[in-house]
């Protein structure tokens, strides 16, 4: 980043600060308690309302830095920075420790202490500054998901990462925040809130992937000449792989189990139980890239949507996954482990939320083909409903029967697919899918 960048970005951030916090964030950069570097910062988010302004936190709460900054260290920039540290090269780095204010372990001035190699908190957090400063930087949590417990703690960075505090250099931020012993209500609110967003992005699915695989159906049926060979040909082509998915594969198929995936993951997100085996990290899946097979404007529009459905496919799975394994660990008192989930949570519901512009992107090129599409879709839906409301009342033709027979079916796989055709609905307009897009 450029340093022009930089210091616009620190204006913009300075000027959004109300008079009363920038006073706080002010004391917090000249304050005696904080180390002379002026790039040197910590900021709780929200601010401490009073002097000495210490955060306070509770039973089950996330210590999380919600502003810092440190500086870049390089002893080939400035020779004898950091002796027997690790350079900065392309980004600053620093390791973050917790350490009790007094008693032991705790950290003075005016010396180069070294430092334990784990932290209160279970362990240091190394941290990438790549901006000139760093966001919502979860460092500990308290007990009993956590350890740390009733007193007040110190907050260093190591920027040297010698292992050592080395004042003069390093930051040090004396008393930090404390822990007190009130037990706040309910869950974190940012799982509450990870959970509400998931219920809402449920509904809007089921409305989307409902109308939007119909859509599917209906494009591809708007070309049959209504005859008992192209009807069956259809059917063949169409509903069969649903049922015999070894038989033919078909992008529709792809595009209507990833969105009801997707759905079914942020269901599961809303209401998700604690996992007791929660001793694992939580990896990222592949995401499946759908190919429409098919020059139709339309089509194209649906493929792009399962594409983009794949991947928040993925990443809600992973933040289930997540919010279950960091449920477990709480239940279980592991500190450890749901400091661990918390930041997988917090990290994939970012990437989650970040990526919805590319999902309303897909909706939107769909909106748009469908508005120019001249075909007569709703006309189509209705007739192929009809003919799917024929067969489940009547069942297949003697005619459909024997194409099917000449392309190979058994009269048990007609069968299936008569019941399956039961259980569908062609029900489409254009003005529907539309809406509901609008209202995703």
């Amino acid at each position: 980043m450029s340093y022009e960048k930089e210091a616009l970005l620190w204006r913009q951030a300075f000027a959004a600060l109300p008079l009363t916090d920038l006073f706080c964030l002010l004391w917090f950069i000249t304050s005696p308690h904080a180390h002379a570097e002026l790039h040197d910062i910590l900021v709780w988010d929200p601010l401490p309302a009073y002097l000495p302004y210490v955060k306070t936190f509770y039973q089950n709460q996330l210590i999380t830095i919600g502003w810092g900054s440190f500086n870049f260290l390089s002893n080939a920039i400035t020779p004898g920075v950091c002796n027997g540290g690790i350079d900065d090269t392309l980004a600053a780095v620093a390791n973050i420790y917790i350490v009790h204010t007094t008693g032991s372990g705790s950290i003075y001035r005016n010396s180069s202490i070294r430092l334990p190699s784990t932290d209160v908190s279970g362990r240091f957090n190394t941290v990438v500054q790549d901006s000139g400063f760093f966001q919502d930087e979860t460092i500990g949590s308290t007990a009993p998901i956590g350890t740390l417990t009733e007193g007040y703690y110190d907050v260093i960075y190591d920027e040297c990462q010698d292992g050592y505090f080395d004042d003069g250099i390093d930051f040090l931020m004396k008393p930090a925040f404390r822990v007190g012993v009130k037990v706040p209500p309910g869950p974190p609110d940012d799982i509450m809130g990870v959970k509400a967003s998931a219920a809402q992005r449920a509904g809007a699915d089921a409305r989307v992937g409902a109308l939007t695989g119909v859509l599917w159906a209906v494009s591809t049926f708007s070309s049959v000449s209504g005859d008992a060979f192209d009807f069956a040909l259809w059917i063949y082509e169409t509903v069969l792989p649903g049922l015999f998915p070894d038989s033919l594969s078909d992008p529709f198929l792809e595009v209507t189990k990833l969105i009801a995936d997707k759905m079914a993951q942020d269901l599961a997100i809303a209401a998700d139980p604690p996992d007791a085996d929660f001793q694992q990290l939580t990896p990222l899946s592949g995401r499946q890239i759908i190919d429409p097979q098919n020059s139709d404007p339309l089509l194209i529009a649906v493929a792009n949507v399962g594409t983009a459905s794949s991947t928040q496919g993925a990443l809600a799975e992973a933040l289930l996954h997540a919010l279950e394994r960091y449920q477990g660990a709480e239940a279980a008192g592991a500190g450890g482990w749901a400091l661990t989930h918390a930041r997988a949570i917090k990290q994939y519901a970012t990437l989650l939320a970040a990526h919805m512009s590319q999902m309303n992107d897909a909706l939107a090129q769909l909106s748009n083909a469908l508005a120019n599409d001249t075909r007569p879709l709703d006309s189509v839906a209705a007739a192929l409903e009809s003919e799917r409301a024929r067969v489940e009342s009547a069942g297949f033709s003697v005619e459909e029967q024997q194409i099917f027979a000449s392309l190979g079916l058994t009269v048990a796989q007609m069968n299936a697919l008569q019941a399956d055709l039961a259980t569908r609905s062609f029900v489409f307009t254009k003005a529907a899918l539309m809406q509901a897009i609008t209202d995703a």
